[in-house]
């Protein structure tokens, strides 16, 4: 006789990181950096182990929607008291081109007021 049913286990997907960024123009210099170099370091109190997977939630206000990556955590070290975690991008930009398009066109707008 049971007297506990055993509990299914839980896949908990990727765990989302929110990135808001103050302009259009950050956002896509960091994007672009990130994917350049395959890799980006965040700097955290609390790390996350090598392996994890998740996803970059990146946005700002000129975008009707954020921006998602995918991507893995390859290492988690301590620096100056603080955790910093190297994050490789597995970016596909197919599903994004519409709001890459839309930050790009308020780039331009702005460098036409200035």
């Amino acid at each position: 006789m049971l007297d506990r049913v055993p509990a299914a286990p839980v896949t908990a997907g990727p765990i989302r990181l929110l990135a808001v960024y103050r302009s259009a123009a950050s956002l896509l210099r960091e994007l672009s950096r990130a994917l350049n170099q395959g890799q980006t370091l965040l700097k955290a109190d609390t790390g996350l182990p090598a392996g994890t997977r998740l996803v970059l939630v990146m946005t700002t206000d000129a975008l009707s929607a954020p921006i998602e990556v995918q991507g893995v955590v390859t290492a988690c070290r301590s620096r100056a008291g603080r955790l910093a975690m190297t994050l490789r991008y597995d970016f596909d930009p197919e599903p994004h081109r519409s709001r890459l398009r839309e930050a790009l066109q308020f780039c331009e707008a702005v460098a036409e007021l200035e």
